[in-house]
């Protein structure tokens, strides 16, 4: 029985247009996140309202594959939550929650008052008292 040696051929490197297009995608899928949480915080999409791929590329005109990345993200951040046969629900917040927000946004704010005030000057401090 004849055996042949199989080698490894080295990796070949990345051309230059493989490389933008996974940059571009990475800009896209970050995007279409920022975009989506964005309107989650704000209430454009209110808690409880269901979400479909297709509701999602229709109104933000982006592609399949980028608004998976963009959902699975908002899910591990508990912003969204995965039905079946449903599709994606905007997470609803408990009194709970709310009530973590705020004591969170109580103990980060002052210090960033203080930071913000330490670089303020003398007419972004007028600016204020209007």
């Amino acid at each position: 029985m004849k055996t042949t040696k199989l080698t490894a051929e080295p990796a070949r490197p990345a051309t230059v247009e493989a490389t933008a297009l996974s940059a571009a995608d990475v800009l896209r899928r970050e995007q279409a996140y920022e975009q989506l949480r964005n309107d989650i915080i704000a209430c454009v999409l209110r808690p409880g309202e269901a979400l479909t791929e297709k509701q999602i590329g229709d109104r933000y005109q982006i592609k399949k594959a980028t608004i998976r990345a963009a959902l699975a993200r908002l899910m591990q951040e508990g912003l969204v939550r995965s039905e079946p046969r449903r599709g994606y629900v905007v997470a609803t917040l408990s009194l709970r929650d709310v009530n973590e927000i705020f004591d969170v946004r109580s103990l980060i704010e002052p210090e960033v008052f203080r930071a913000a005030a330490s670089n303020m000057t003398e007419r972004g401090l007028e600016d204020i008292r209007l």
